[in-house]
């Protein structure tokens, strides 16, 4: 079974089953959509242009020196937008791809099902190939009738029923992005993670059968699902940091232990003042000064 990309992640997570998709064509994420410019604001109202008194040369019609107006400036040509050769291989791989997973979803329902429906009615114009659309929508009319039968519905309540749970998916996949947007800024914080470190964690969580968005939809966050996917990891970086810290600490006491402590000048001073007899330097200098008398 292919890997669930981000989008049928998310509409599995809102309550739709993940479509079959064909063998994916590497390409780059799209990019987003560039945010639109200010409006323009209006043309503010033309002042009145004034005209010469054909009967007063030089002056206006309203007794005025006459002015002549100034002519507009020639607006300068818009600018040529520079060629995008990255974004144009992009969008061609990316249309490439979705072109190959209509006709392979197609043709892969139209073969699994039972449809009394002829190709020939759903060939292009130019009579080139299978117009798919128009074959994926016909044998969904289809699909609808066989469900409206089993409930007791005309296809019209039916078609009416199923649109509306489309809708609160969809609603319910906006909400949900929102709140990936939100509990991704708060995990990136947290964890000091990257945008390569967060690719991995949806790798690796949807490896482990761990949908982020239905985690988020069960009202968990990302950082214990995160602490969940990479317990083992987690528990081995504490251990080694707490092995780091001790081995510090360890090799702080013994060099402590074996530091020879520098000798005091003062017990050198007191040994000196004491003579081989056992007298001090102060008894002898008293025993000279009684000698001298």
């Amino acid at each position: 079974m292919p890997e669930l990309d981000l989008k049928e992640m998310l509409s599995q997570a809102a309550g739709n089953e993940p479509t079959p998709a064909a063998d994916p064509i590497p390409a780059e994420p799209v990019p987003a959509d560039p945010i639109p410019a200010d409006p323009i604001p209006a043309d503010p109202v033309p002042a009145a242009v004034p005209v010469e008194n054909p009967d007063k040369p030089g002056f206006d019609m309203d007794g005025k020196p006459y002015v002549a107006p100034v002519a507009d400036p020639e607006p300068e040509p818009d600018p040529v937008p520079k060629p995008n050769p990255i974004k144009d291989v992009r969008d061609q791989l990316n249309a490439t791809k979705k072109a190959k997973e209509l006709v392979t979803n197609t043709m892969n329902k139209f073969v699994a099902g039972s449809y009394e429906i002829k190709l020939a009615d759903h060939m292009l114009e130019d009579g080139t190939g299978i117009d798919y659309e128009s074959l994926g929508a016909a044998m969904e009319k289809v699909d609808i009738a066989k469900r409206a039968e089993g409930v007791g519905l005309t296809p019209e309540v039916q078609a009416a029923v199923e649109q509306i749970e489309k809708d609160k998916i969809e609603i319910q996949k906006q909400k949900l992005q929102l709140s990936m947007d939100k509990a991704l800024t708060n995990l990136q914080m947290d964890k000091a993670l990257k945008e390569g470190d967060i690719n991995n964690f949806f790798k690796d969580a949807m490896e482990s059968k761990k949908n982020p968005y239905q985690w988020i939809a069960q009202g968990g966050t990302l950082a214990d699902l995160y602490n969940l996917i990479y317990a083992d990891k987690i528990k081995q970086n504490d251990i080694d940091a707490a092995v780091a810290t001790a081995k510090a600490k360890w090799e702080a006491d013994a060099a402590a232990a074996n530091r020879v402590p520098k000798g005091n000048p003062g017990q050198a001073v007191v040994k000196k003042a004491v003579a081989e007899g056992g007298k001090t330097m102060k008894e002898l200098l008293a025993e000279a000064a009684e000698n001298r008398r």
